[in-house]
């Protein structure tokens, strides 16, 4: 009952193997597919001496 064996040691060795690919592949369902970001990454700033603020900049316009 407690010895070694081949065969407890395959049948061990199968189970470790299932068990690592099953985290493997829940991990993989439960982060889904890569998103798109809703927005853009970054924001271009300048300040506004009206406000006395920064305000985003219009991206059509090109200031160099």
């Amino acid at each position: 009952m407690f010895g070694f064996s081949i065969t407890k040691l395959l049948v061990l060795v199968a189970v470790v193997a299932f068990v690592v690919i099953a985290f493997k592949v829940a991990g993989r369902r439960a982060q889904g597919a890569p998103r798109e970001p809703d927005g853009p990454e970054t924001f271009d700033t300048e300040y506004d001496r009206d406000t006395d603020s920064y305000v985003v900049r219009n991206r059509d316009r090109d200031d160099g």
